[in-house]
């Protein structure tokens, strides 16, 4: 079983995006997307400001959004990756295709008196509707031969949204539409467990032990589906920590979910565990998190900046399962700018990266 996962494509500024050709010729069996599949801010060339989607009223939200997903759509076309047989499709999203650059939806700051500016703050209800009703038409629209026009364009139909927005959003193509609970069968003995980190996030104006990642229930439930006879694979759109970056103030870390993740891990030692995560425009591999716990990160499918600068173009990370192992392949950059590929092997008995 083969699967491919990589995140971050701003269609905008990089419309074109052969990532998608390069993953396609690999022939995995899933896709896993793992947020920003585009930008709603970014601060640079054809974005606006971070934050500026928050001083948005409702239609230039809906708007806005549409086009970009309609852009992320049309640069994944041609690309050949609806032409394999028996791929399948998965995805969570992150802050950029939630709402706004480091946007959450649950608690907000713990001093309501302070004064901080909208996109501070949790994402409104309504800006919620739009964002998961949007974002699960880019996914059921993948394979279409024309995307839909944006039916957002009145208060009414804004309105007329009914998202539970006490569920997580994610989609697999694995799944029923709707289904409430994210955990899907790859194969025999690896699940794939899709988390949503964005909707019930807190501020992290709050004192430490108030804030919550995943929210209560949903990290209940990957608690649950940890299963210790099959390889668990976490499906999340940040890093388990600041992965090499002066600062990252959106990682795992900075929460109270990373320690409780690590101390049930802990008791639970025949457990086998990847994270796959996304957000920070490069590639890694790290099993120096614990015993049981590897991480792989794959960012920066399509930005502007290029290959040269911050190689954060072309890059996606493929897992071929085996018997005994994991082949992990890395590809950074396009060619023929630039290039960079890594093989490693993880070894299914000791849980140990061997190259």
């Amino acid at each position: 079983m083969k699967l491919a996962f990589t995140s971050c494509a701003d269609p905008l500024d990089s419309p074109q995006q052969p990532v998608w050709a390069m993953i396609a010729a690999k022939r995995p069996d899933h896709l896993l997307l793992l947020g920003d599949q585009m930008y709603m801010d970014y601060g640079a060339g054809l974005n606006p400001g971070n934050g500026k989607p928050a001083e948005f009223d409702d239609l230039e939200f809906a708007a806005h959004m549409h086009h970009r997903y309609q852009s992320q759509w049309a640069a994944m076309q041609g690309s050949g990756l609806w032409q394999l047989p028996g791929l399948q499709v998965h995805g969570v999203w992150d802050d950029h295709d939630f709402a706004w650059n480091n946007s959450y939806g649950g608690a907000g700051p713990a001093d309501a008196d302070e004064d901080y500016d909208a996109h501070e703050l949790p994402v409104p209800p309504r800006k919620q509707q739009i964002s998961r009703h949007l974002f699960r038409q880019f996914f059921r629209h993948l394979r279409a031969p024309v995307y839909p026009a944006n039916e957002l364009t009145t208060e009414a139909a804004i309105a007329r949204l009914a998202e539970d927005l006490r569920q997580p959003v994610f989609h697999s193509e694995a799944l029923p539409a709707g289904a409430p609970e994210g955990r899907v069968v790859l194969a025999p003995g690896v699940n794939l467990l899709l988390t949503d980190g964005r909707s019930f996030r807190s501020s992290q104006e709050r004192p430490h032990a108030q804030r919550t990642l995943l929210g209560r229930t949903q990290m209940d439930w990957l608690r649950r589906n940890i299963d210790d006879h099959a390889v668990s694979i976490i499906a999340s759109g940040c890093t388990l920590d600041r992965n090499g970056e002066l600062t990252n103030p959106e990682c795992w870390s900075n929460y109270p979910d990373h320690d409780e993740l690590k101390a049930f891990l802990a008791l639970r030692p025949a457990a086998q565990v990847l994270l796959l995560s996304g957000d920070v425009h490069n590639t890694s591999l790290r099993d120096d998190h614990g015993p049981n716990l590897i991480e792989v990160v794959a960012s920066g499918a399509a930005r502007p900046m290029g290959n040269v600068i911050l190689h954060d173009r072309g890059n996606h990370a493929v897992l071929e399962f085996g018997p005994t192992t994991i082949r992990v392949g890395r590809h950074e950059g396009e060619p023929p700018v630039h290039t960079w590929n890594s093989e490693s092997l993880i070894d299914r008995a000791s849980w140990r990266v061997l190259s």
